[in-house]
Order: C-alpha cells, then structure tokens, then sequence
C-alpha cells in the first residue's frame, strides 16, 4: 500500500480511521500543520489537491512565482531548521 500522494511537488500522508470510517492525513515536510480527509480516496485525494492550492495561494505562489521555474516547488527549509535538528540529533547521540 502506497502511504504517501504527491502534487505540485508536495508529499501527503495517507491513513485509514476504522473508528471513524474516513481517511485522513497531512501534508508532510512543510512547518505549517495542513491536514486534510476525506471518505473515499477520490475525496481524499480532492482534498489534499484543495489543501496544497490554498496552501500555494495563501503565500502568493500563484502570483508571485507564475511565470518562474519554480512555480509550485515547495519551499526548502530555512538553514536555522536544519541546524536544530542536528543539534537535536548531536545531543542524542552524545547519551
């Protein structure tokens, strides 16, 4: 079973609630907590598609980067994330 959807260059998570018969998920590798559902997976997939464009149009993607190369790439991570979870990871390790 494939557990992940792509569009636009953004990757969702795909899961399966029995207690509440829907499937669910989120939009994964951004900071902003985008989460979207639905109750079959054309429903699913229609959300995760509406949550990414309102997700592009509320940063001016559309706008702003319309003509460019980049239209609809996700934005990379700034360097202070990245420097974080090394940190993070230099002090587990050190245990």
């Amino acid at each position: 079973m494939k557990n992940m959807m792509e569009y636009r260059g953004y990757f969702g998570s795909v899961h399966f609630s029995n207690e509440d018969e829907v499937f669910y998920g989120k939009v994964e590798f951004i900071r902003s907590l985008i989460n979207y559902e639905g109750i079959d997976v054309q429903s699913l997939t229609s959300s995760f598609h509406e949550a990414v464009d309102e997700y592009l149009e509320g940063y001016g993607v559309y706008t702003s980067l319309e003509n460019s190369k980049d239209f609809g790439r996700p934005h990379p991570s700034p360097p202070l994330a990245k420097a974080t979870v090394y940190t993070q990871l230099s002090q587990i390790a050190s245990f």
